[in-house]
């Protein structure tokens, strides 16, 4: 197996990328795209930015290019994406997010404030996102009734140590 980079996607206006998930979008009938979540001129602490943004590329090339699609502005650093549904679920700062895709922008859907930022992973109708500090939450999607509720939130004690 031979590691080659395929396509390099430079960032402009002192963007840096956090996230990206590949999404088959059920609106475009599976097709895969790839999404990034940026920000611009991002602080870490006290974490801040000047706007984020979720960036969207479809795959040419049998994969081996991309093409970009369109640039969604977002209020916060996107630090999760997840392919969910069909539909793109996003970690945005304090809120968990689900966007469909559309012509020129990604289309939010559903929107619940919580406070997850970092990690997420999906069974079939749940979401399990976690932030890195001690929280893991459980949100079911009600796709036809347009929101997300919030079943549980599990807490765990971790020590964090450093070298």
């Amino acid at each position: 197996m031979e590691s080659k980079t395929l396509s390099v996607v430079h960032l402009d206006d002192n963007e840096a990328a956090f996230s990206l998930a590949v999404v088959p979008f059920s609106a475009r009938g599976g097709e895969l795209h790839l999404v990034v979540g940026t920000a611009a001129d991002t602080l870490i602490s006290p974490r801040s930015c000047t706007s984020g943004y979720l960036r969207t590329y479809k795959f040419t090339d049998d994969g081996a290019g991309l093409e970009f699609q369109h640039k969604t502005e977002v209020d916060d650093v996107p630090l999760a994406l997840l392919a969910f549904q069909g539909r793109l679920v996003a970690g945005v700062g304090k809120a968990l997010r689900i966007y469909d895709i559309g012509k020129k922008k990604l289309l939010r859907k559903v929107e619940n404030k919580v406070i997850i930022d970092h990690q997420s992973d999906s069974s079939d109708l749940t979401v399990y996102p976690s932030d890195f500090h001690n929280c893991h939450c459980v949100f079911g999607h009600a796709r036809f009734a347009h929101h997300c509720r919030g079943y549980a939130r599990i807490y765990s004690v971790r020590s964090i140590q450093s070298a």
